[in-house]
């Protein structure tokens, strides 16, 4: 009966540690320069051949870029999008139910990431502050004061409290 030998792997994630860094790109370029082939060179850290290859074909290290992304699901609608935002309250919902009426194939989750920071300018503008000249603005607060221990005609009253402040 023969005996069937499996071969486990080390996992590798991909990015990150498996990355080919500076140090490992001169190591690289200097075992192949002393004439190493690059089975043995891609052998000890754990790189395909084709890795090495590619390491060799750089003239220097290259840092590691993000690939671009490309237009997306959503560049399409994207000038209808900005005009019904705010007529909608820049809920996404709304949107992506229109958009499903037009014809976008996509997801609400892609829609709702896309509308998020559009929704969050206009509530940062919502709320920015402004100035007035001197006497030309108030303040009012509200409050309710406790019960007085001295005014025991009705024990159901309770005072509210205005107060109006000119600012300037």
């Amino acid at each position: 009966m023969e005996q069937k030998k499996e071969i486990i792997l080390p996992a590798i994630e991909s990015g990150g540690e498996g990355m080919v860094n500076g140090e490992l790109w001169y190591e690289t370029h200097r075992r192949f320069k002393l004439k190493e082939p690059k089975k043995s060179i891609a052998r000890i850290p754990g790189l395909s051949v084709q890795t090495v290859r590619k390491v060799l074909r750089q003239e220097k290290p290259m840092p590691y870029e993000r690939a671009r992304k490309g237009d997306g699901l959503l560049a399409p609608y994207e000038v209808f999008i900005r005009q019904r935002l705010s007529a909608v309250g820049y809920c996404a919902q709304s949107i992506f139910e229109e958009l499903r009426d037009r014809g976008y194939k996509g997801s609400y989750e892609t829609v709702k990431r896309y509308v998020r920071p559009w929704r969050e300018e206009a509530q940062r503008e919502a709320t920015v502050g402004f100035e007035m000249p001197p006497g030309r603005q108030a303040q009012v607060d509200w409050g309710q004061a406790q019960e007085n221990p001295s005014f025991r005609h009705d024990s159901r009253l309770q005072p509210e409290v205005f107060c109006l402040r000119e600012r300037g």
